[in-house]
């Protein structure tokens, strides 16, 4: 398999092995695709890593949408 990078992406691939902690390219290359498919995944699921935010419906009835939230 060949794949083409953008002189970007190399230099990217470059450095981390420049930093030691990849050995090749190759290894580079496998770490960040590792990493894509756990957020495929993830996708897939449902999952997105963020906390969930609140629902405007869901804020406590103490909460004043007006308030200043760092004055009280």
């Amino acid at each position: 398999m060949n794949v083409s990078l953008t002189p970007e992406l190399e230099r990217f691939v470059a450095g981390r092995v420049a930093s030691g902690r990849y050995q090749n390219n190759s290894e580079v290359v496998r770490a960040a695709l590792r990493l894509l498919q756990v957020q495929e995944c993830k996708d897939a699921l449902g999952i997105n890593g963020a906390e969930p935010q609140p629902q405007p419906s869901e804020a406590p009835s103490s909460m004043n949408a007006n308030a200043d939230p760092f004055t009280s």
